[in-house]
C-alpha cells in the first residue's frame, strides 16, 4: 500500500510540473510577443516625434528625437529578432514602421548634409564680407591716422620754425637795443 501511494504521490509530483513547464513557456511567449508589441509602438510613436521635431527646426529637438528614433529602431529589431527565435512571426505593418523609419533618417541625414554644405558656404561668404569691410574701415581709419600724424608733423615744423624766427628776432632786438644803448651811452659821454 505504501508503494500505490509513493507511486500516486510520485505521478502526481510528475504531472505538476508539467502542469508548471507549460505555464512557464506559455507565459515566456506572451512576454515576447508583449515585448516586440511595446518596441512596435515605440517606434511608431519615435518616428511620429521626430516628424514633430523636423516641423519644428529646433536643432536641439531634432537631435533629440533623431536620438530616440535610432535608439527604437535598435530595441525593435532586438525584440523581434527574439520574438521571431522563439517562434513568433514579424508583422508586416511593424517591418513597414521599421523601413520607413530608416528612410526618414537617410533623407534627413541627405538634407542636413546639404543644409551644411550651403550653411558653410553662406557662413564663409558672410565671414568673407566681414572681412573685407573690416580691412576697408581699418585702412580708411589707418589713413586717417597718418593724415592726423603728417598734419601734427607739419603742425610741429611750422612751430619750430617759428619758434626759432622768433628766437632770432628776439636776439636781434636784443643786440640792437644793446648796440644802441651802447651808442647812447657814447654820445652821452661825448657830450661831457
Amino acid at each position: 500500500m505504501k508503494k500505490i501511494i509513493l507511486t500516486l504521490s510520485l505521478l502526481g509530483l510528475i504531472a505538476t510540473m508539467q502542469s508548471c513547464n507549460k505555464n512557464e513557456t506559455s507565459t515566456t511567449k506572451i512576454d515576447f510577443t508583449k515585448s516586440y508589441e511595446d518596441a512596435a509602438s515605440a517606434l511608431a510613436s519615435a518616428q511620429k516625434n521626430y516628424a514633430e521635431a523636423l516641423a519644428s527646426n529646433d536643432p536641439v529637438k531634432i537631435e533629440t528625437a533623431k536620438k530616440q528614433l535610432e535608439e527604437a529602431q535598435t530595441k525593435y529589431e532586438t525584440a523581434k529578432n527574439t520574438y521571431v527565435t522563439n517562434g513568433g512571426e514579424a508583422k508586416t505593418e511593424y517591418e513597414n514602421i521599421l523601413t520607413s523609419s530608416k528612410e526618414t533618417l537617410e533623407k534627413t541625414k541627405e538634407t542636413a548634409t546639404n543644409l551644411g554644405s550651403s550653411t558653410v558656404a553662406e557662413t564663409s561668404e558672410k565671414v568673407s564680407s566681414t572681412i573685407e569691410k573690416v580691412d576697408a574701415k581699418v585702412a580708411t581709419e589707418k589713413a586717417k591716422v597718418n593724415t592726423a600724424i603728417e598734419d601734427t608733423k607739419t603742425s610741429i615744423k611750422q612751430t619750430n620754425e617759428n619758434l626759432k624766427k622768433t628766437a632770432e628776432d628776439a636776439k636781434k632786438t636784443t643786440a640792437d637795443n644793446i648796440n644802441k644803448t651802447k651808442q647812447d651811452l657814447k654820445n652821452l659821454l661825448n657830450q661831457q
